[in-house]
């Protein structure tokens, strides 16, 4: 993984600029733990077409991501907390690939950065 493509993914560099790196580390861990299950509430609140549920779920991803400067989780989060506010299932379906990816990506990251 090339460092500049890991900063797109969540920015640490910053946190650890702003904190340190041991709150890095802590605001790292404590996204994994926040999220754990995320991908399958969305999943679940979306196929039961839960609007509710699927909005609330996206929001906390987008916030729980916008803390971790993990930006492209926060935008594919708020647009399918759109669709789901809106309560447009068929782009939520659409959306919801993108979060699963963008996710992958700063947990996949989170995680090796926590192996550091």
């Amino acid at each position: 993984m090339q460092e500049n493509a890991s900063e797109e993914v969540v920015g640490i560099k910053n946190l650890e600029a702003e904190f340190d790196a041991d709150l890095a580390k802590e605001l790292a861990q404590a996204f994994l733990d926040d999220t754990s299950g995320i991908l399958d509430k969305l999943r679940s609140a979306l196929a039961i077409c839960d609007q509710e549920a699927l909005r609330s779920s996206a929001h906390m991803l987008k916030g729980c991501s916008r803390a971790l400067q993990a930006h492209q989780c926060e935008r594919a989060s708020a647009q399918l907390e759109d669709n789901a506010r809106d309560g447009n299932f068929d782009r939520a379906a659409e959306s919801l690939p993108l979060v699963v990816v963008a996710y992958g990506e700063a947990e996949a990251f989170l995680r090796k950065y926590l192996e550091s």
